[in-house]
């Protein structure tokens, strides 16, 4: 969701990161996670609050529909426009940057 990769594999109890959750390790779940991202304060408090109440292991545990609507996280701020634009801006120089690196390692032209 928030970090374009798959917070696990699949939602059963073999998946190493999904235990975590599963057997009420979220502190472990979310070191692993934020070790990747390095950066320790990429996920505030309320997003970890309604990510672990989606996907609690009991299926009793989970939020409802409505719920998930009332969360802070879902109610919090968002980007302006501009701010969004500017973040697609960088991501994009930043994919270029890299497709041309890549090519100079692999001997091939870059597209565009």
């Amino acid at each position: 969701m928030m970090t374009r990769h798959p917070p696990f594999q699949a939602a059963t109890p073999i998946d190493q990161h999904y235990k975590m959750i599963g057997c009420g390790y979220q502190e472990a779940f979310w070191k692993a996670h934020r070790n990747a991202l390095k950066d320790p304060n990429f996920f505030s408090e309320d997003f970890k609050f309604l990510f672990e109440s989606m996907v609690a292991y009991d299926p009793m545990d989970r939020l409802s529909i409505a719920e998930i609507k009332e969360s802070e996280w879902y109610n919090g701020p968002v980007p302006s426009h501009e701010c969004y634009m500017q973040q697609m801006s960088n991501r994009r120089d930043a994919l270029t940057k890299f497709g041309s690196i890549r090519s100079d390692l692999l001997g091939t032209k870059a597209t565009t």
